[in-house]
């Protein structure tokens, strides 16, 4: 385990992504996590309030789960006891961009 910060990681580098189109007819998957993974960095770039759900964009295209804020940035501490799986996204409504970092 290597120390960043103040945070506990397994990994040598992060994995910065490229920008996701999100829509609000939809579910997109934005990441999937592996055990390694520990931390997820969510940047909502556009002008839309975008839905963050922790399950595949397969389930459902429900508006549901935890609002990531038009031009916020939102971080999960996560370990594989915790999460390990797809996080999916939908809009409110509109079009946004969202980009994230995995380390």
């Amino acid at each position: 385990m290597k120390m960043i910060g103040k945070n506990r990681n397994s990994n040598d580098t992060a994995v910065i992504g490229a920008g996701i189109a999100m829509n609000a007819a939809t579910s997109t998957t934005i990441v999937t996590l592996v055990s390694t993974d520990s931390m997820l960095i969510m940047t909502n770039d556009g002008n839309q309030d975008l839905f963050i759900k922790l399950q595949a964009a397969s389930v459902d295209d429900d508006k549901k789960g935890f609002i990531l804020f038009k031009g916020t940035t939102a971080t999960l501490d996560l370990d594989a006891v915790t999460f390990v799986g797809e996080v999916s996204g939908i809009t409110k409504n509109g079009l946004t961009t969202i980009y994230t970092t995995v380390f």
